[in-house]
């Protein structure tokens, strides 16, 4: 709701792609509805720069998690349109512009932590520990672990303020404290279904890997 009166385009990428997790849904039943669900992730890619990660991992993890009733005719079909459809981002992505995009926004940009420079310098634990876990690598991969759990984590969902200047309300998280009830209430009832709801686990645990790539320690969103 916040987020809207901004217009920001990322409401518009998730209404894209929240319908065409619906059409994939729906072509369990109907399989010929695999079409419109496959326009739709396009359409989410070409709306905001986070689903060009999420679109196609995601739909990497359903192929490798979920089911699928396609015969080779339409899964044909579908390749040669997806295809067609996203030549010219592929060409956009070439002229450097998506690259620079890329660039300027990467967590790449952390390399190496600023924090691990002294704890390497200054300290030795040993041959086979600093081999294993005391290295800018391990410190890394920590600080993008934490930047991932971050977006699970109650306190910056319903209590702590926005970060980021453009996304900040006083006094206001991402959802009202009160709304944690329904939070919960969701999370326990779709884990505990987890083979009826597995789609949308997955979603739920690769959702926040385009923030997580970038610089910025909680872009809600990106989420």
């Amino acid at each position: 709701v916040f987020f809207s009166r901004a217009l920001f385009e990322s409401n518009i990428a998730l209404t894209f792609f929240l319908l065409g997790y619906l059409f994939y849904l729906l072509h369990l039943r109907r399989v010929y509805l695999i079409m419109p669900a496959a326009i739709f992730f396009i359409l989410s890619m070409y709306t905001y720069h986070s689903y060009k990660v999420l679109v196609p991992v995601f739909i990497l993890g359903l192929f490798l998690t979920g089911k699928t009733y396609l015969n080779k005719k339409l899964l044909l079909l579908i390749s040669v349109v997806s295809i067609i459809l996203l030549m010219p981002m592929v060409v956009y992505t070439l002229t450097g512009e998506t690259i620079a995009r890329f660039s300027s926004t990467s967590i790449l940009k952390l390399w190496p932590p600023p924090f691990s420079n002294a704890l390497v310098e200054n300290h030795t634990v040993g041959q086979i520990l600093n081999l294993l876990m005391h290295n800018h690598l391990f410190y890394f991969i920590s600080e993008i672990f934490g930047r991932y759990i971050a977006y699970f984590s109650p306190l910056n969902i319903f209590v702590q303020e926005a970060r980021e200047p453009g996304q900040r309300i006083p006094g206001v998280a991402a959802l009202y404290p009160f709304e944690v009830i329904f939070w919960f209430i969701g999370l326990f009832a779709v884990f505990s279904r987890f083979r009826l709801y597995k789609s949308l686990v997955l979603l739920i645990l690769l959702s926040p890997i385009p923030a997580v790539i970038t610089w910025n320690w909680f872009h809600q969103v990106r989420v």
